[in-house]
């Protein structure tokens, strides 16, 4: 873990150093469920960094931590889970006016997944898998180094989340074959302009 955040840090570093236009986002979301726990705290940080590399287009980096609490179910497994993910990043900038942007993004990366079971007593399960996330901004330009921003995303990770394997499980449950874990989230956030 530490070596990944080494890595991200020094791509940042990077970045920096040679930036034309450099922009930091920070974003928090809803993770939005049939099923949500909205008794409990669920939220979704993002921390992205982009680097414009031409007049339309940025890439960039970033990470992203998300936490669900699921009511427990009589007939349907659920899993509670937080995710933390790191991506890469496109982002494509169409004006619609002076001062109002969208911005589709597309992010491509891995996700470190802890889930715990509701409906039973079970251990935290660890797993990992593949990100990628579609996500669509509208930004408000504010000030000369800062926009607002308010967007939504959809995110998949490809990895299944399983119980422990000396769990007994009553009939009246449906498991799932699922081997992706699919996430929608509304979301708000700025973006600085260095």
């Amino acid at each position: 873990m530490k070596r990944i955040l080494s890595i991200v840090f020094f791509v940042c570093a990077i970045f920096i150093s040679n930036a034309q236009d450099f922009r930091a986002n920070l974003n928090i979301g809803i993770p939005l469920n049939k099923s949500t726990d909205w008794t409990s705290l669920n939220y979704d940080i993002d921390l992205f960094f982009s680097k414009s590399v031409s007049d339309k287009f940025l890439l960039g980096i970033g990470s992203s931590y998300l936490l669900v609490d699921l009511f427990p179910s009589n007939t349907y497994l659920t899993f509670d889970r937080k995710i933390l993910s790191f991506f890469s990043s496109s982002v494509y900038e169409l004006n619609i006016s002076e001062k109002i942007k969208l911005l589709p993004q597309l992010r491509i990366g891995y996700s470190f997944i802890s889930s715990e079971l509701n409906e039973f007593q079970d251990k935290e399960q660890k797993t990992g898998g593949l990100y990628i996330s579609q996500e669509l901004y509208s930004t408000l330009n504010i000030s000369k180094h800062i926009d607002l921003l308010a967007g939504f995303g959809y995110s998949t990770m490809f990895s299944k989340l399983e119980y422990s394997p000396n769990l007994v499980i009553t009939d009246n449950y449906i498991g799932s074959d699922k081997k992706t874990i699919n996430q929608f989230i509304i979301k708000i956030g700025c973006i600085y302009h260095f």
